[in-house]
């Protein structure tokens, strides 16, 4: 039986639909929002160029989802797209895992191995909580993506790569380049483009439409008939601040799906939470992040304020928490 070819192109055309629809889900691009149309603008910026770009937010955002979508619009769409999440490799890994290693290079090393940079060669790397790279490696990564090459561990042959570096990160950079956990040259390599990833509490509009939309998705993943979130169900997810953003949004709708096939669909949510408790509903900078804040502040607390996105009282109330203490200042 022959197939109509105008029929297998719909068939085409509506799967390729179903899929950039799929995309823009799992990265949190549901909703019209003014943050989430910004946001959007950023994105198609930063698949336009050829620079590294950072993407910041708060945990949960979906910085990786965000980066596969600039990967996927980009001119390096037909190549590799490869994410590391450097807080899930253990510290005395992490070279090994980007740069490879020799057979040899140490005790483990039963074998030659190709790191994530060679791996990602015609495409994208996408390096996330990059923070948490020691200050050294964050100087090798730095010297490897400008010279575009990459020595294994313990080798000594050069291996030229060509790819387009994106990184994530959860902390405020410039606090981070003053405490001492960004090293100055991965700072300036990291952050020609930056995009602000707003949180889900700043995209209300957004909510609803996002809401539906991952959940008929979660129910086609199990099988299941997708329920219709009642007045009282929305009435709830719009209270609620989302401190944990999408990645809490789908969990929270799992969890009702999946117990709701004996109890019925209920939404469990903590005690709703507004945008001004700051204890979740803004990132918690580290001590030495706020002591880094200030000293490049002259200690202007408005201004260090401003650096860590927060309100001058909470930064009173971070440093009596950390019990800091202004230097004492030279005599003239």
């Amino acid at each position: 039986m022959s197939v109509d070819p105008v029929d297998q192109l719909r068939r085409e055309r509506d799967y390729l639909r179903g899929q950039v629809r799929e995309l823009a889900g799992d990265a949190g691009l549901v909703g019209d929002s003014p943050a989430l149309r910004r946001l959007t603008k950023q994105l198609r910026a930063a698949a336009d160029s050829v620079e590294p770009a950072l993407l910041r937010g708060e945990p949960g955002v979906g910085a990786e989802a965000l980066a596969r979508c600039i990967h996927d619009q980009s001119a390096r769409a037909n190549g590799p797209f490869v994410a590391v999440n450097c807080r899930a490799v253990p510290e005395g890994m992490l070279a090994s895992e980007l740069f490879g290693h020799v057979r040899g290079a140490f005790p483990e090393a039963l074998g030659d191995r190709v790191g994530q940079l060679e791996l990602a060669d015609g495409g994208t790397l996408f390096l996330s909580d990059l923070c948490d790279l020691h200050p050294a490696l964050q100087d090798k990564l730095a010297q490897a993506l400008g010279d575009g090459a990459v020595v294994r561990e313990g080798g000594s042959r050069t291996r030229r790569v060509e790819l387009r570096a994106l990184f994530g990160t959860t902390r405020e950079p410039s606090a981070a380049l003053a405490a001492g956990r960004l090293s100055p040259a991965l700072y300036y390599a990291a952050s020609a483009l930056t995009i602000e990833i707003p949180p889900l509490r700043a995209r209300v509009d957004d909510l609803l439409p996002l809401a539906r939309q991952r959940l008929e998705h979660l129910a086609r993943r199990h099988g299941l008939s997708s329920p219709t979130l009642t007045a009282d169900d929305e009435a709830r997810l719009l209270a609620y601040s989302w401190p944990g953003n999408l990645r809490e949004l789908e969990l929270v709708l799992e969890r009702a799906l999946l117990l709701g096939v004996s109890g019925g669909f209920a939404l469990q949510l903590t005690t709703p939470t507004t945008p001004a408790d700051e204890s979740a509903a803004r990132l918690e900078p580290s001590r030495e992040e706020v002591l880094g804040a200030l000293a490049t502040s002259e200690w202007v607390v408005a201004r260090a304020a401003r650096k860590l996105g927060l309100s001058r009282q909470a930064m009173y109330r971070r440093i009596e928490r950390y019990a800091l203490r202004r230097p004492p200042q030279r005599s003239p």
